[in-house]
């Protein structure tokens, strides 16, 4: 039955697991003997072995008397403070570089992400900061729009941006489609011609907001506090400056060494330095074409190097669906796929999380632009929310039952589609399109409260005005 949004009861376990059955002795013998189970049955005092895994020494009875502390009941303590000021040095030779295990939460913190079925992928409520995120996909997938959606994300948190564009095929529509109003005065366009230019320029852009946010003495910055985002679109598009310097030379390249990936195999290792306990992140875009292998299996190919793969914590990878036409807005569906997220619970290529989504695009009316109507474009994300909870199977489904959230669609489709939920204190006749169904979710603390456990997101820490500040509180002290 389903739970009604407010008020809200903490859902019950589940039942335990029922005890398998007993073996009679009337079957028949097996062929195998079953292991029998280990039990350590110890006929040592168990501090004594760790204590005489010492070398032998003759000690005085003074010397004895000193190491008296680290036996018996009092030995825990004693190791406990001496971890203490192992730790401590650390601390004071290594810096915060150094982290034990109650200080691991500092390690995820981000910005606000408005969109479930992107925390689905990510497998966190919000956009991790100090990370490198890999967006992947054919070419006119809609990765550059992805990206764009991502800027928009910072600028609603009074973050900024930084576009490294080295295709040149930055289309300035498109851009003010999707941001809009004072956002985009918060956006900076970086024109690349080669692979150095943009490394260099994300490594300059860093390091200005990083020296302006911490300003002097005189004239103290607001410090970790504002998020800022970069990106390059795309990894592969420009040469080097060596390659160029030869084609402009000679006006061809004969055969020659990848130099590009290894240019970008050395520099993404020295990126996640430049975001260290700040709140930035950097959206690396780069293009996927698949190949047969020797046995017909599909291949990804992907350039510039492992070094990005190994590097990133996030790979999405963007395809495009299908194409979406309708009496208000035209569109596309997008397919997104995490192939990689090194901080969630899902590490096997058959656990990748997929989520579909809309891309929508259509015109309105505005007597300031010089032909009176201008460009909208928006990522239909309540869409996406209502499309993943109807379709998702398996585990999560059952534990969505089991939690007490009720959704059903009378119409399923990519225009005309409808849904309600009981939880909502909704009836069927009361059904309403995906878009606004999954708008009413978005906004219900209680109802992203039963769906983001059921699956596997994990609340996580938003951005502070006191960035610096926050990471410090989450480092809880050793008892």
């Amino acid at each position: 039955m389903a739970r009604k949004i407010s008020p809200r009861r903490v859902p019950e376990g589940r039942a335990s697991t029922p005890p398998r059955r007993a073996v009679e002795e009337t079957e028949a013998p097996r062929l195998w003997k079953p292991l029998a189970p280990l039990v350590y049955e110890p006929d040592t005092d168990t501090t004594a072995l760790v204590t005489d895994l010492r070398t032998p020494r003759k000690l005085t009875k003074a010397q004895q008397a000193q190491l008296a502390s680290w036996d018996g009941a009092s030995g825990g303590v004693t190791r406990d403070r001496f971890f203490q000021d192992v730790v401590a040095l650390g601390h004071k030779k290594y810096g915060d570089k150094v982290l034990t295990s109650s200080q691991l939460r500092k390690l995820v913190v981000g910005v606000p992400c408005p969109a479930l079925a992107m925390q689905y992928l990510l497998q966190r409520s919000c956009f991790p900061v100090q990370q490198c995120y890999l967006l992947v996909g054919p070419p006119g997938a809609r990765k550059s729009s992805l990206l764009f959606e991502f800027y928009r994300w910072f600028f609603s948190f009074n973050g900024y941006g930084v576009l490294h564009e080295a295709e040149d095929k930055f289309n300035p529509t498109q851009w003010a489609a999707l941001v809009r109003g004072k956002d985009a005065n918060r956006f900076v366009l970086n024109r690349c011609g080669s692979i150095e230019a943009w490394q260099s320029g994300i490594n300059d852009w860093f390091g200005y907001f990083r020296k302006a946010f911490t300003g002097t003495k005189e004239a103290p910055g607001p410090g970790a506090c504002v998020p800022v985002l970069q990106g390059v679109d795309s990894v592969s598009g420009k040469n080097s400056e060596e390659t160029n310097a030869k084609v402009f030379e000679q006006g061809f390249v004969g055969r020659q060494f990848a130099d590009g990936a290894l240019l970008i195999n050395h520099w993404i290792k020295a990126a996640p330095e430049m975001m260290r306990d700040w709140p930035f992140a950097l959206v690396l875009v780069n293009h996927v074409k698949n190949r047969k292998g020797a046995d017909g299996e599909e291949i990804r190919g992907k350039q510039g190097g492992l070094s990005m793969d190994f590097q990133a914590g996030f790979e999405i990878q963007v395809e495009r669906r299908r194409k979406l036409t309708s009496e208000n807005f035209d569109g596309v569906c997008i397919q997104l796929t995490t192939y990689k997220n090194s901080f969630g619970i899902d590490s096997q290529k058959t656990a990748w999380r997929r989520v579909l989504t809309r891309v929508l695009y259509w015109t309105e009316p505005d007597p300031s632009a010089p032909d009176g109507w201008v460009a909208r474009t928006a990522f239909d994300w309540d869409w996406a929310t209502v499309h993943l909870l109807s379709t998702i199977d398996g585990k999560p489904k059952a534990k969505l039952k089991e939690a007490g959230f009720h959704l059903d669609t009378p119409l399923t489709s990519d225009i005309e589609c409808t849904a309600w939920s009981k939880n909502f204190g909704m009836e069927k006749d009361d059904a309403v399109s995906w878009s606004d169904m999954g708008a009413m979710i978005r906004r219900s603390p209680e109802a992203m409260a039963l769906i983001r456990p059921a699956l596997g997101i994990e609340v996580t820490e938003i951005v502070q005005a006191d960035y610096a500040g926050q990471l410090d509180r989450l480092t809880e002290a050793l008892p």
